[in-house]
């Protein structure tokens, strides 16, 4: 992997069940293999390694915001509205929170990554999604 990873040729994401701590390690080897300090060449690294602030919900939030655009295209008031969540990984939790803030949306449903489906008459607080998932 080392030899096709480069801040100019191809920068590794996490993705599913891969932490910060994961992300650094990957880093640490990398920079072992090469013999120079490179932190861009990954992201999702913990804030003290050279990680971006806002990581954690980024995905989710470009989510929300193209939700956001895509209703003001076609005259959709979503304040008040209910939705359903693909997927509680970081993103889906992150966009059942953040849908609400912004948007005024509330998650009352959705889909688990290993099956089965989680649902709320009165939507998912932060408080309430934290404690479930």
């Amino acid at each position: 992997m080392g030899r096709i990873l480069a801040v100019t040729k191809d920068v590794p994401a996490p993705d599913v069940y891969t932490t910060p701590q994961i992300m650094a390690w990957m880093m640490d080897e990398y920079e072992t293999m090469i013999g120079e300090h490179h932190p861009g060449v990954i992201t999702g690294k913990p804030i003290p390694l050279g990680g971006s602030e806002g990581r954690g919900d980024a995905t989710a939030r470009g989510g929300v915001y193209a939700i956001r655009e895509a209703a003001k295209v076609l005259g959709l008031d979503l304040q008040g509205k209910t939705m359903a969540i693909q997927g509680f990984g970081n993103a889906g939790q992150f966009a059942a929170l953040l849908a609400d803030e912004i948007l005024g949306l509330k998650a009352r449903g959705g889909l688990g990554f290993k099956g089965g489906h989680l649902t709320t008459p009165g939507g998912w607080t932060r408080r309430r999604w934290w404690t479930t998932s």
